[in-house]
């Protein structure tokens, strides 16, 4: 995983956990799921606060995975010890600058009559008037992270009314599923951040 690639990801965990406090808190085991390493959560944090899009950082600790389940995991400790010792990162970020960074890092464009997705620099090519195609064209009319249900973009892929079917059949939104994992299969060859979430049957678009 590059550098870039590694800052992607940092910058996708703050855009998905960003509060109106201006405030995120990113789990250090999420983070190492993720793929980054500890070294790597550091110097992606360093690099944010180096280019002013995170104004403040500490770390404080959540109580361990057996007592961190809901409600507990809002509890946090200062100290490390044998009840809380899951690392938080909490960061205060200045929007103006993350989003200058993240414009250049993870910013997506769509051209509907090229049918082409920019990504920062890269150019990715989506099969002219297809499931990906007729997809983008639904999901680039709402703003990032609002979600979007299934039937509106199966609806502008088929051309028919999902609501004039008899049902919503698994092969209907199944279908509208795979067209997320095809689309986050072709940006995951130059990134590592998917573009889009399948959650509860609605997608939301991450960057």
């Amino acid at each position: 995983m590059t550098m870039t690639q590694k800052l992607n990801k940092l910058i996708s965990f703050i855009r998905e956990s960003l509060g109106e406090d201006d405030e995120v808190k990113l789990y250090q085991s999420d983070l190492l799921e993720s793929g980054l390493l500890e070294k790597d959560i550091i110097k992606t944090i360093d690099e944010l606060t180096k280019q002013k899009a995170v104004t403040q950082q500490r770390i404080m600790f959540a109580p361990n995975k057996i007592q961190s389940t809901y409600p507990k995991r809002a509890n946090f400790s200062s100290a490390q010890n044998a009840t809380y010792n899951t690392p938080v990162f909490f960061l205060k970020i200045d929007r103006k600058k993350f989003q200058e960074v993240a414009e250049q890092n993870l910013s997506s464009k769509f051209l509907d009559k090229e049918a082409k997705l920019l990504i920062g620099k890269q150019t990715i090519l989506l099969p002219p008037q297809k499931n990906e195609h007729c997809f983008c064209r639904v999901m680039f009319h709402y703003p990032v992270n609002e979600p979007i249900d299934w039937s509106e973009v199966y609806e502008e892929i088929t051309g028919g009314d999902i609501f004039g079917e008899k049902d919503k059949t698994k092969t209907k939104w199944r279908m509208v599923y795979d067209t997320v994992e095809a689309i986050n299969g072709r940006v995951k060859k130059y990134f590592d951040s998917p573009l889009f979430k399948w959650e509860e049957k609605t997608i939301r678009r991450l960057y």
